[in-house]
Protein backbone atom coordinates (compact mmCIF):
# COMPACT_ATOMS: atom_id res chain seq x y z
CA UNK A 1 0.00 0.00 0.00
CA UNK A 2 2.80 2.40 0.92
CA UNK A 3 4.60 1.55 -2.31
CA UNK A 4 1.45 2.28 -4.33
CA UNK A 5 0.97 5.62 -2.58
CA UNK A 6 4.63 6.46 -3.15
CA UNK A 7 4.30 5.57 -6.84
CA UNK A 8 1.18 7.73 -7.17
CA UNK A 9 2.96 10.68 -5.52
CA UNK A 10 5.96 10.24 -7.81
CA UNK A 11 3.70 10.19 -10.89
CA UNK A 12 1.91 13.33 -9.73
CA UNK A 13 5.25 15.10 -9.29
CA UNK A 14 6.26 14.08 -12.82
CA UNK A 15 2.94 15.35 -14.12
CA UNK A 16 3.44 18.70 -12.38
CA UNK A 17 6.96 19.01 -13.83
CA UNK A 18 5.82 18.41 -17.41
CA UNK A 19 2.78 20.65 -16.93
CA UNK A 20 5.17 23.42 -15.90
CA UNK A 21 7.44 22.73 -18.89
CA UNK A 22 4.49 22.75 -21.28
CA UNK A 23 3.24 25.94 -19.65
CA UNK A 24 6.66 27.55 -20.13
CA UNK A 25 6.66 26.64 -23.83
CA UNK A 26 3.17 28.07 -24.29
CA UNK A 27 4.13 31.21 -22.34
CA UNK A 28 7.24 31.70 -24.50
CA UNK A 29 5.13 31.42 -27.63
CA UNK A 30 2.67 33.97 -26.22
CA UNK A 31 5.29 36.59 -25.38
CA UNK A 32 7.58 35.81 -28.31
CA UNK A 33 7.25 39.27 -29.91
CA UNK A 34 8.32 40.87 -26.63
CA UNK A 35 11.44 38.75 -26.08
CA UNK A 36 12.77 38.51 -29.64
CA UNK A 37 16.29 40.01 -29.64
CA UNK A 38 15.88 41.20 -33.24
CA UNK A 39 13.30 41.63 -35.96
CA UNK A 40 12.64 38.06 -37.19
CA UNK A 41 12.03 39.19 -40.79
CA UNK A 42 14.80 41.77 -41.12
CA UNK A 43 17.36 40.74 -43.73
CA UNK A 44 21.01 41.81 -43.84
CA UNK A 45 23.45 41.01 -46.62
CA UNK A 46 26.35 41.79 -44.29
CA UNK A 47 25.25 39.18 -41.72
CA UNK A 48 24.36 36.20 -43.91
CA UNK A 49 25.06 32.82 -42.24
CA UNK A 50 26.70 34.51 -39.29
CA UNK A 51 27.76 32.26 -36.42
CA UNK A 52 26.09 32.60 -32.98
CA UNK A 53 27.23 35.70 -31.11
CA UNK A 54 25.97 38.19 -28.52
CA UNK A 55 23.82 40.04 -31.06
CA UNK A 56 22.51 36.85 -32.70
CA UNK A 57 22.39 34.10 -30.02
CA UNK A 58 21.55 31.35 -32.54
CA UNK A 59 23.32 32.91 -35.52
CA UNK A 60 21.68 34.05 -38.77
CA UNK A 61 20.31 32.32 -41.85
CA UNK A 62 21.07 32.75 -45.54
CA UNK A 63 19.26 36.09 -45.62
CA UNK A 64 20.94 37.42 -42.49
CA UNK A 65 17.81 37.02 -40.36
CA UNK A 66 18.12 36.31 -36.64
CA UNK A 67 17.57 32.59 -36.06
CA UNK A 68 16.75 33.06 -32.37
CA UNK A 69 13.99 35.54 -33.14
CA UNK A 70 12.57 33.30 -35.86
CA UNK A 71 12.60 30.25 -33.57
CA UNK A 72 10.69 32.22 -30.93
CA UNK A 73 8.17 33.50 -33.46
CA UNK A 74 7.96 30.04 -34.99
CA UNK A 75 6.86 28.71 -31.59
CA UNK A 76 3.64 30.70 -31.92
CA UNK A 77 2.93 29.16 -35.30
CA UNK A 78 4.02 25.60 -34.49
CA UNK A 79 2.59 25.23 -30.97
CA UNK A 80 -0.68 27.09 -31.38
CA UNK A 81 -1.49 25.58 -34.76
CA UNK A 82 -0.97 22.08 -33.31
CA UNK A 83 -3.00 22.83 -30.17
CA UNK A 84 -5.82 24.40 -32.21
CA UNK A 85 -5.87 21.49 -34.64
CA UNK A 86 -5.97 18.91 -31.84
CA UNK A 87 -8.77 20.86 -30.14
CA UNK A 88 -10.89 20.98 -33.29
CA UNK A 89 -10.37 17.34 -34.22
CA UNK A 90 -10.95 16.33 -30.58
CA UNK A 91 -14.35 18.05 -30.47
CA UNK A 92 -15.44 16.88 -33.93
CA UNK A 93 -14.29 13.29 -33.47
CA UNK A 94 -15.66 12.98 -29.93
CA UNK A 95 -19.11 14.22 -30.95
CA UNK A 96 -19.24 11.79 -33.88
CA UNK A 97 -18.04 8.93 -31.67
CA UNK A 98 -20.65 9.74 -29.02
CA UNK A 99 -23.44 9.74 -31.60
CA UNK A 100 -22.23 6.55 -33.26
CA UNK A 101 -21.85 4.65 -29.99
CA UNK A 102 -25.13 5.82 -28.48
CA UNK A 103 -27.49 5.52 -31.42
CA UNK A 104 -25.78 2.65 -33.27
CA UNK A 105 -27.49 1.38 -36.43
CA UNK A 106 -27.19 3.57 -39.52
CA UNK A 107 -25.45 6.41 -37.62
CA UNK A 108 -22.77 4.03 -36.35
CA UNK A 109 -22.32 2.47 -39.79
CA UNK A 110 -21.96 5.80 -41.60
CA UNK A 111 -19.50 7.29 -39.09
CA UNK A 112 -17.33 4.19 -38.79
CA UNK A 113 -17.25 3.50 -42.54
CA UNK A 114 -16.23 7.11 -43.13
CA UNK A 115 -13.48 6.68 -40.54
CA UNK A 116 -12.37 3.45 -42.23
CA UNK A 117 -12.14 5.25 -45.58
CA UNK A 118 -9.97 7.96 -44.04
CA UNK A 119 -7.76 5.36 -42.33
CA UNK A 120 -7.32 3.47 -45.61
CA UNK A 121 -4.88 6.20 -46.68
CA UNK A 122 -1.67 6.97 -44.75
CA UNK A 123 -2.27 10.24 -42.91
CA UNK A 124 0.81 12.03 -44.23
CA UNK A 125 0.26 10.89 -47.81
CA UNK A 126 -3.34 12.12 -47.75
CA UNK A 127 -2.26 15.37 -46.09
CA UNK A 128 0.37 15.96 -48.78
CA UNK A 129 -2.23 15.34 -51.50
CA UNK A 130 -4.77 17.70 -49.93
CA UNK A 131 -2.20 20.42 -49.21
CA UNK A 132 -0.80 20.06 -52.72
CA UNK A 133 -4.27 20.59 -54.22
CA UNK A 134 -5.31 23.47 -51.94
CA UNK A 135 -1.91 25.20 -51.93
CA UNK A 136 0.38 26.42 -49.18
CA UNK A 137 -0.59 28.21 -45.99
CA UNK A 138 -1.21 27.30 -42.37
CA UNK A 139 -4.96 27.01 -42.83
CA UNK A 140 -4.63 24.50 -45.65
CA UNK A 141 -1.94 22.57 -43.76
CA UNK A 142 -4.22 22.29 -40.72
CA UNK A 143 -7.14 21.19 -42.91
CA UNK A 144 -4.94 18.57 -44.56
CA UNK A 145 -3.88 17.13 -41.21
CA UNK A 146 -7.36 17.40 -39.70
CA UNK A 147 -9.08 15.39 -42.43
CA UNK A 148 -7.88 12.15 -40.85
CA UNK A 149 -7.07 13.41 -37.34
CA UNK A 150 -10.67 13.18 -36.11
CA UNK A 151 -10.90 9.43 -36.74
CA UNK A 152 -8.77 8.54 -33.70
CA UNK A 153 -11.10 10.37 -31.30
CA UNK A 154 -14.25 9.08 -33.01
CA UNK A 155 -13.21 5.44 -32.70
CA UNK A 156 -12.03 5.87 -29.11
CA UNK A 157 -15.20 7.75 -28.07
CA UNK A 158 -17.40 5.11 -29.71
CA UNK A 159 -15.60 2.31 -27.87
CA UNK A 160 -15.93 4.17 -24.56
CA UNK A 161 -19.66 4.75 -25.10
CA UNK A 162 -20.29 1.10 -25.98
CA UNK A 163 -18.50 0.08 -22.76
CA UNK A 164 -20.28 2.60 -20.54
CA UNK A 165 -23.84 2.85 -21.82
CA UNK A 166 -24.89 -0.43 -20.15
CA UNK A 167 -23.65 0.72 -16.73
CA UNK A 168 -26.28 0.98 -13.97
CA UNK A 169 -25.91 4.76 -13.59
CA UNK A 170 -26.67 5.21 -17.29
CA UNK A 171 -29.83 3.09 -16.97
CA UNK A 172 -30.77 5.16 -13.91
CA UNK A 173 -30.36 8.36 -15.93
CA UNK A 174 -32.61 6.93 -18.63
CA UNK A 175 -35.30 5.94 -16.12
CA UNK A 176 -35.18 9.40 -14.56
CA UNK A 177 -36.28 10.89 -17.89
CA UNK A 178 -32.99 12.48 -19.00
CA UNK A 179 -32.69 13.14 -22.72
CA UNK A 180 -30.16 11.28 -24.85
CA UNK A 181 -28.06 14.41 -25.30
CA UNK A 182 -28.10 15.09 -21.56
CA UNK A 183 -26.95 11.54 -20.82
CA UNK A 184 -24.18 11.75 -23.42
CA UNK A 185 -22.84 15.11 -22.25
CA UNK A 186 -23.44 14.94 -18.49
CA UNK A 187 -23.07 11.22 -17.75
CA UNK A 188 -21.01 9.53 -20.43
CA UNK A 189 -18.61 12.31 -21.44
CA UNK A 190 -17.19 13.02 -17.94
CA UNK A 191 -16.48 9.30 -17.45
CA UNK A 192 -14.66 8.92 -20.77
CA UNK A 193 -12.83 12.24 -20.72
CA UNK A 194 -9.64 10.86 -19.13
CA UNK A 195 -8.57 8.53 -21.98
CA UNK A 196 -9.67 11.14 -24.52
CA UNK A 197 -7.50 13.85 -22.96
CA UNK A 198 -4.50 11.51 -22.79
CA UNK A 199 -4.87 10.83 -26.50
CA UNK A 200 -5.24 14.55 -27.25
CA UNK A 201 -2.09 15.42 -25.27
CA UNK A 202 0.01 12.90 -27.18
CA UNK A 203 -1.50 14.00 -30.50
CA UNK A 204 -0.20 17.56 -30.06
CA UNK A 205 3.32 16.35 -30.84
CA UNK A 206 2.08 14.24 -33.75
CA UNK A 207 0.24 17.17 -35.31
CA UNK A 208 3.22 19.45 -34.76
CA UNK A 209 5.47 17.02 -36.61
CA UNK A 210 2.88 16.69 -39.38
CA UNK A 211 2.55 20.45 -39.89
CA UNK A 212 6.33 20.86 -39.77
CA UNK A 213 6.66 18.05 -42.33
CA UNK A 214 4.25 19.76 -44.72
CA UNK A 215 6.13 23.04 -44.30
CA UNK A 216 9.43 21.25 -44.85
CA UNK A 217 8.07 19.95 -48.15
CA UNK A 218 7.05 23.47 -49.16
CA UNK A 219 3.28 22.90 -49.03
CA UNK A 220 2.63 24.21 -45.53
CA UNK A 221 3.73 27.53 -44.06
CA UNK A 222 5.83 29.43 -46.58
CA UNK A 223 8.41 32.20 -46.33
CA UNK A 224 8.73 34.76 -44.87
CA UNK A 225 6.52 33.46 -42.04
CA UNK A 226 8.54 31.78 -39.30
CA UNK A 227 7.73 28.09 -38.79
CA UNK A 228 10.17 25.43 -37.67
CA UNK A 229 9.62 23.04 -40.58
CA UNK A 230 9.98 25.71 -43.23
CA UNK A 231 13.08 27.07 -41.44
CA UNK A 232 14.73 23.65 -41.61
CA UNK A 233 13.82 23.31 -45.27
CA UNK A 234 15.13 26.76 -46.16
CA UNK A 235 18.49 26.23 -44.45
CA UNK A 236 19.25 22.57 -45.23
CA UNK A 237 21.27 23.51 -48.32
CA UNK A 238 23.62 25.44 -46.02
CA UNK A 239 23.97 22.68 -43.42
CA UNK A 240 27.75 22.48 -43.70
CA UNK A 241 28.21 26.24 -43.91
CA UNK A 242 25.72 27.28 -41.22
CA UNK A 243 24.51 24.23 -39.26
CA UNK A 244 22.98 26.41 -36.53
CA UNK A 245 20.25 27.53 -38.94
CA UNK A 246 19.01 23.92 -39.11
CA UNK A 247 19.87 22.75 -35.60
CA UNK A 248 18.06 25.55 -33.74
CA UNK A 249 14.54 24.90 -35.15
CA UNK A 250 15.17 21.13 -35.16
CA UNK A 251 16.11 21.10 -31.46
CA UNK A 252 13.14 23.35 -30.65
CA UNK A 253 10.84 20.89 -32.42
CA UNK A 254 12.33 17.89 -30.62
CA UNK A 255 12.10 19.50 -27.17
CA UNK A 256 8.50 20.64 -27.70
CA UNK A 257 7.27 17.33 -29.10
CA UNK A 258 8.99 15.34 -26.33
CA UNK A 259 7.51 17.62 -23.66
CA UNK A 260 3.94 17.15 -24.86
CA UNK A 261 4.44 13.42 -25.40
CA UNK A 262 5.77 12.97 -21.86
CA UNK A 263 2.91 15.11 -20.57
CA UNK A 264 0.42 12.75 -22.20
CA UNK A 265 2.22 9.73 -20.75
CA UNK A 266 2.18 11.26 -17.27
CA UNK A 267 -1.55 12.02 -17.48
CA UNK A 268 -2.20 8.42 -18.55
CA UNK A 269 -0.08 6.98 -15.73
CA UNK A 270 -1.75 9.16 -13.09
CA UNK A 271 -5.20 8.20 -14.32
CA UNK A 272 -4.27 4.51 -14.37
CA UNK A 273 -3.02 4.63 -10.79
CA UNK A 274 -6.16 6.49 -9.76
CA UNK A 275 -8.31 3.75 -11.29
CA UNK A 276 -6.32 1.02 -9.52
CA UNK A 277 -6.76 2.76 -6.18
Amino acid sequence: MKKRIKTAAHLRRRLIVFLILAGILVAISLIAPLICPNDPNETSAANMNKAPCAEYPFGTDRYGRCICSRVLMGARTSIFSAVALVGLTFIFGTVLGLLAGWYGGAVDTIVMRLADIMLAFPQMVLAIAVAGILGGGMGNAMLAMGITGWTLYARLARAQVLALKEEPYVHAARLSGCSAWSIMTKTLLPNMLGPMLVTAATQIGVMMIGIAGLSFLGIGVTEPHAEWGSMINGSRAYLQLAPWAVLAPAIATIITVMTFNYLGDCVRDVLDVGVER
